[in-house]
């Protein structure tokens, strides 16, 4: 033991002597001297005679709450837990020390708690920036939404006005000019050997079969007529045969006379392929299969 450096008053006895900047415990302070000073009992010295003696040394429970209250309290009292470790050690030990902590760690909850008030105060008063910092990407949006929309239905326009002023031309070849109605240009003209065209092909089409046995027998006949004399030939009538004559007999048996083969001949299938048809809307030739124009679609007939 040694003599403390200066003069301690009553009633230190057993306290702890810390050193102040490293806040190591020096040693317990010793009974008083008649000088006024005091003895210290340093901790080696007390863990030699706790050796000797054959006791475990370990801290109480005091000292593991008052160190974790302490350590909270460091941290910045969060939740107030500095504080709730405090009381706790002072339900083991009557500490003028952990009293003394316990105070500071209330003080600093409370103005931790007013502050967080005050900031929640002045959230209320501040309004809200979501509307202004949305609005600008919002109009944004709209622009970009209207000017695409724009340009969509622009397109689509300029490629209606373009279909519709385009008229495709004729690639097929000229038809002879033996054709009456291979001259005709206009739209009118179209149009009726359109309608000629397929009224003829549909009566020629049922009739395929006998209309190739009677174009033999009606050959004949014109060759026949060709090489007769010229006091020979009976005149040709001008008047026009009806529809029903159109149509050669299916009995090989029946012949028709030199006038009534002539008259038949414009009508054979092998003067239907030769008229040609255009569609009047947008001028394309026509197929004798097709029923609609492949061009523009139009219904034929």
């Amino acid at each position: 033991m040694t003599n403390a450096a200066l003069p301690q008053g009553g009633g230190l006895a057993g306290g702890a002597v810390v050193d102040r900047v490293t806040g190591q415990i020096l040693g317990l302070a010793g009974s008083r001297q008649p000088d006024g000073k005091a003895t210290l009992i340093t901790a080696a010295g007390i863990r030699s005679a706790v050796e000797k003696a054959g006791l475990k040394l370990s801290p109480s429970r005091f000292d593991a709450v008052f160190r974790r209250g302490i350590d909270h309290l460091s941290a910045g009292n969060q939740g107030g837990s500095a504080e709730s470790a405090l009381e706790e050690s002072l339900t083991y030990f009557d500490s003028a020390l952990a009293a003394n902590r316990l105070a500071q760690a209330r003080a600093l909850g409370a103005k931790d708690a007013s502050t967080d008030q005050a900031q929640a105060s002045e959230d209320k008063k501040t309004p809200s920036l979501w509307p202004v910092q949305t609005l600008p990407i919002l109009a944004g949006a709209l622009l970009l939404t209207i000017v695409l929309g724009a340009l969509v239905l622009r397109r689509r326009t300029a490629s209606s006005a373009a279909s519709s002023a385009v008229v495709s031309t004729p690639t097929a070849h000229d038809p002879p000019a033996s054709v009456p109605l291979a001259a005709a240009t206009s739209a009118g003209n179209h149009s009726r050997a359109s309608v000629e065209r397929t009224e003829l092909t549909k009566a020629a089409t049922g009739k395929a079969e006998r209309i190739t046995r009677g174009r033999s027998d009606s050959i004949r006949t014109d060759a026949g007529e060709h090489h007769m004399p010229a006091h020979m030939q009976a005149p040709a009538s001008p008047v026009t045969p009806p529809t029903s004559r159109l149509i050669p007999n299916t009995e090989p048996s029946m012949k028709f006379d030199a006038d009534e083969t002539r008259l038949a001949g414009p009508l054979a299938p092998r003067a239907v392929g030769e008229v040609p048809a255009f569609c009047f809307q947008c001028g394309r030739q026509l197929e004798p299969e097709w029923r609609f124009c492949v061009s523009c679609g139009r219904r034929i007939g």
